[in-house]
């Protein structure tokens, strides 16, 4: 299991800034602190891509990507 730290840059590599806007950081570090591998960051993001494609959401917020983590946990 990758560390928080590695999981944070795991995040910041895998979404994009224009989905999280200026609270980006705190998005990450909440994200972070879940233990999810590197495969599972990306089921989450990709979860993130879907809501923002079939909502009319303009940015991916803590809500969003705690809903995500949550599915991806209980998968």
């Amino acid at each position: 299991m990758p560390s928080e730290e590695l999981r944070a840059e795991l995040w910041r590599s895998m979404l994009p800034k224009e989905w999280l806007g200026d609270d980006a950081e705190e998005i990450i570090a909440t994200a972070a602190q879940s233990e999810l591998s590197g495969g599972s960051i990306a089921n989450v993001v990709r979860k993130c891509a879907v809501q923002l494609v079939n909502k009319p959401l303009n940015k991916v917020d803590k809500n969003v990507i705690l809903t995500a983590l949550n599915i991806e946990k209980n998968n």
